[in-house]
C-alpha cells in the first residue's frame, strides 16, 4: 500500500519536486524520505504563505462584465485563506494591507458594496480576508440566482459583402415599459 502512495505521489509531481523524489525507492522507507525531503526543500511556511498573497494581490483588475474572472478571483481569495488557516498564519489573515490590494483587484462596480459592508463590520470587529472572501461568495451566489431575468440571445443583421447574416450577441434584456414601448 505504501508502495502505491509512493508511486501516486511520484505520478503527480513535476519539476524540481519530482527531480527530488526520483532517487528515493518505491518502499515505506522512500516513501518517507521523500515526504521530509518534500518538507524540506518545498514546505516552508512562510514562503507559502507569501505566494498565496502574491497570488491574491498582483495581477490586473477584474473588469465590471467579467463573471468568470471574478469567480477565479474568489476562489483564489478562498486557497488563500484556506492556506492561512492551515498555517496558522492570523496576522496575514488579518493585514489590513493584504486586504486593501485584494479590494483594488475588485470590479469598480463592487468598491462601495464593499465599503457598505465594512461599515456595518467595523461595529463589531475590522474587517479580513475571511469576510471578503464570505462577502464574496454571497455576491457570487447572488448574480447565478435564478429569479434574475435569464440572458437571451439578441440578434442583429449584420452584412458581411456578399450576404447578410444574423449574429446572436448573449445580454440582458431590459423589459419593455407596459406605457410607452421603450427599454428603460
Amino acid at each position: 500500500k505504501v508502495n502505491q502512495k509512493f508511486i501516486f505521489l511520484i505520478q503527480h509531481m513535476e519539476g524540481q519536486a519530482k527531480k527530488a523524489l526520483q532517487v528515493f525507492p518505491s518502499n515505506k522507507k522512500g516513501y518517507i524520505l521523500a515526504l521530509n525531503r518534500l518538507k524540506y526543500m518545498f514546505g516552508q511556511r512562510s514562503q507559502i504563505s507569501q505566494a498565496y498573497i502574491s497570488k491574491l494581490t498582483r495581477g490586473k483588475t477584474i473588469s465590471n462584465d467579467d463573471d468568470k474572472a471574478l469567480m477565479e478571483y474568489y476562489y483564489t481569495i478562498s486557497d488563500c485563506v484556506v492556506t492561512l488557516n492551515q498555517l496558522n498564519y492570523v496576522y496575514d489573515r488579518h493585514s489590513t494591507d493584504v486586504l486593501r490590494k485584494a479590494i483594488r483587484r475588485l470590479p469598480s462596480k463592487l468598491h462601495n458594496r464593499w465599503a457598505e459592508y465594512c461599515f456595518q463590520i467595523r461595529k463589531f470587529k475590522e474587517p479580513s480576508l475571511t469576510d471578503l472572501e464570505s462577502w464574496l461568495q454571497e455576491r457570487i451566489l447572488a448574480s447565478n440566482e435564478g429569479y434574475l431575468p435569464a440572458k437571451q440571445e439578441l440578434k442583429k443583421r449584420v452584412n458581411t459583402g456578399s450576404e447578410e447574416k444574423w449574429v446572436g450577441k448573449s445580454s440582458f434584456i431590459k423589459p419593455t415599459c407596459i406605457l410607452c414601448e421603450e427599454n428603460h
